[in-house]
């Protein structure tokens, strides 16, 4: 290998680690950070008149179930100590809905003491005594759509509020959940495998010159980087073990199987 090709080698590389030292620096710092994803179905609408459904003797036309995993997707414990006296965590839905149940049927563990109660017909307080890294649980609320009211026309219109003010916590990650395309994913990787296999070779090839050279190290750091990338934007949608099977089965499980409290 030419001298300068080894300058080359020597310069991505250098860049390389240095991106790389930064990334992990920021990913090892100390954090508490909430995150919350949620999902929404409708379980019966007017369309289907012949199915009763009331609650507390009150007929529901339009019933609909959300599902909220939150956890500590932090580095640090969170305390019942980190929350403000008098501002608990607070789920708040839209105002043309009403809360009919609110259950928790999953949590990390028994000892984080989770619950979520309901305080008016759109909120939810939440409660738990800490959140470990990856602690947390499952909220499920069934609620009902008021006719004739503005705000939610159907259920992919739910836009809840999550206000959980936390004492040195990073702000709260609340998005709607997604289940990741695992098709588009190997493809992403196959074909960053390949394009780096195609640059190792043609950089050993005798053949090449040191412009090709160099341009071939600056395309593999790049995706080398858009692959650090994809990872950290896997992670935004990664749910913690407690939560998956709730989401994953959350448009074909049965509501009558969860035991809820209105």
């Amino acid at each position: 290998m030419t001298p300068g090709a080894w300058t080359s080698v020597s310069f991505a590389a250098t860049v390389l680690f240095g991106i790389l030292s930064v990334f992990f620096f920021v990913r090892s710092r100390r954090n508490k950070r909430l995150r919350v994803r949620w999902s929404a179905v409708e379980l019966q609408t007017k369309r289907h008149p012949e199915i009763d459904i009331s609650f507390r003797g009150k007929p529901v036309q339009n019933l609909s179930r959300v599902r909220f995993a939150l956890w500590n997707a932090g580095s640090d414990a969170i305390r019942d100590s980190d929350l403000p006296e008098g501002t608990p965590p607070r789920i708040i839905l839209n105002g043309a809905t009403t809360v009919l149940s609110v259950d928790v049927p999953r949590s990390s563990s028994n000892h984080i003491a989770f619950t979520a109660s309901q305080t008016t017909a759109t909120e939810i307080t939440l409660s738990f005594k800490y959140l470990n890294p990856q602690d947390g649980a499952v909220v499920e609320i069934l609620f009902g759509r008021n006719e004739g009211s503005e705000g939610v026309e159907a259920v992919g219109d739910l836009r809840p509020i999550i206000d959980a003010p936390i004492v040195g916590a990073e702000n709260t990650d609340a998005r709607r959940w997604e289940p990741s395309n695992k098709t588009s994913d190997i493809l992403s990787e196959i074909v960053a495998v390949l394009s780096l296999g195609l640059a190792a070779v043609t950089f050993a090839s005798p053949r090449a010159t040191l412009l090709i050279k160099t341009s071939l190290v600056l395309c593999a750091l790049v995706i080398l980087f858009m692959l650090v990338l994809l990872a950290n934007y896997r992670s935004l949608w990664k749910l913690p073990a407690f939560a998956k099977d709730s989401f994953q089965t959350a448009k074909r499980q049965p509501t009558h199987e969860r035991r809820s409290r209105g």
